[in-house]
């Protein structure tokens, strides 16, 4: 018997409305990931070091990049309805997991805000102020402020976790998963998003495993419209 063809154990009636806002929970994530990909390309790589090289390029994208801030923000905050209606529709047959899983992504979206896109947030405003400052003195200024958000972003424990955290949250998603309720192949790509999360901290020693934050990324977006796909049908019944 298709896992999918059989409802897990544990779910309600009254879920059902649970389910369906986590399915478009799911779809608006996956429509936000797909359109940071012409976003990303037209604002292109930020300067990897020197804050003033950094304020320069933000304050020269400011406009791109508040867009990417903004969408990936209210991104994080719709993982926290569709993980919720994952458990839901999970818990019946891996309560403790998915009750990690959970934890994984709660984590997440607290580091991603607080950290990540409020370093960016500091680094866009200020670079507009550095590109319209006329003195060298404001620009002195500006730079010295925005050392410590430049600082952050250039940390590889902070770019690790903002991959591992969310990928590790989807692996322990799929071992559930792997117990019925939800097909195989969406078990084994989430999966295989947590082992490319993982491979990837290897990056910051073998140069070479550098695209696997690409396939993740790739894995993570497919991941969530199966899941959301799967969550749907759920509600419906």
């Amino acid at each position: 018997m298709d896992d999918e063809t059989v409802v897990p154990a544990g779910i309600d009636p009254d879920s059902r409305w649970i389910l369906r806002t986590g399915a478009i929970c799911a779809f608006a994530v996956v429509a936000g990931y797909l359109a940071t990909f012409p976003l990303y390309a037209w604002v292109g790589i930020p300067p990897s070091a020197g804050t003033e090289a950094q304020l320069e390029y933000f304050g020269s994208h400011a406009d791109g990049w508040w867009t990417i801030a903004w969408l990936m923000i209210v991104t994080d905050l719709l993982l926290l309805p569709l993980f919720l209606a994952l458990y839901r529709a999970l818990k019946g047959v891996g309560r403790d997991l998915m009750l990690l899983a959970v934890a994984c992504i709660g984590l997440f979206v607290a580091l991603d805000m607080a950290v990540t896109w409020t370093a960016h947030s500091v680094l866009i405003s200020s670079g507009t102020a550095f590109t319209a400052a006329t003195s060298g003195a404001a620009k002195a200024a500006l730079a010295a402020s925005a050392a410590y958000p430049s600082a952050i972003l250039e940390s590889p424990v902070a770019g690790t976790l903002a991959i591992v955290m969310p990928s590790l949250g989807i692996l322990l998603t799929g071992l559930v998963m792997l117990r019925g309720g939800f097909s195989k192949p969406t078990a084994y790509l989430a999966l295989a998003t947590g082992v490319t999360a993982i491979a990837f901290m290897g990056s910051y020693v073998v140069e070479a495993l550098s695209p696997l934050r690409i396939v993740n990324a790739l894995l993570v977006t497919v991941w969530y419209a199966l899941a959301g796909i799967r969550l749907y049908r759920l509600g419906q019944r």
